[in-house]
């Protein structure tokens, strides 16, 4: 019979960037993205993410080896705190869906300890990690909507 591991969820340090840098270019790899991150693109990115002063990079570990990320920043509003999740991600050979509630749970603990009075969040509707948001309670806006702009296109 095999033993059960536990899962235990953290802040994140600044020597856990490399592994999460590891487990983002795995996760991105994945559907529905299917990009191919260079080590040294990704590790730039997170660092803009674990550098920043506002930062809150949250991760999910069985045993010694990180399985699950949720990054992102704390912004200061007129009225409140708020928090804009900018990465959230599930090794794709664990339980994502059990592994991802989890994490959110977490990080929602985490923020209203915190004093964050509301969470902002983007995602795919055909990635994981829109899933487990609509479960925890995370809702598409009628007031807002992302736009994009590609530079070089009219």
């Amino acid at each position: 019979m095999e033993k059960a591991t536990k899962i235990v969820f953290r802040p994140m340090e600044p020597e856990d960037l490399e592994p999460c840098v590891d487990l983002y270019r795995v996760v991105y790899r994945q559907r529905p993205w299917r990009e191919d991150w260079k080590h040294s693109v990704t590790k730039r990115r997170l660092e803009e993410i674990f550098g920043a002063p506002n930062r809150f990079c949250y991760g999910a570990w069985e045993d010694q080896d990180l399985v699950a990320f949720c990054l992102g920043t704390l912004i200061t509003r007129a009225d409140r705190l708020s928090a804009q999740i900018a990465e959230i991600g599930v090794d794709p050979q664990q339980n994502q869906l059990l592994i991802g509630r989890g994490l959110l749970r977490y990080v929602l603990e985490q923020f209203a300890e915190r004093g964050v009075k509301s969470v902002q969040a983007t995602s795919q509707t055909n990635s994981p990690a829109f899933q487990w948001l609509q479960e925890a309670g995370f809702h598409m806006s009628r007031h807002y909507v992302l736009m994009v702009h590609r530079m070089g296109e009219t």
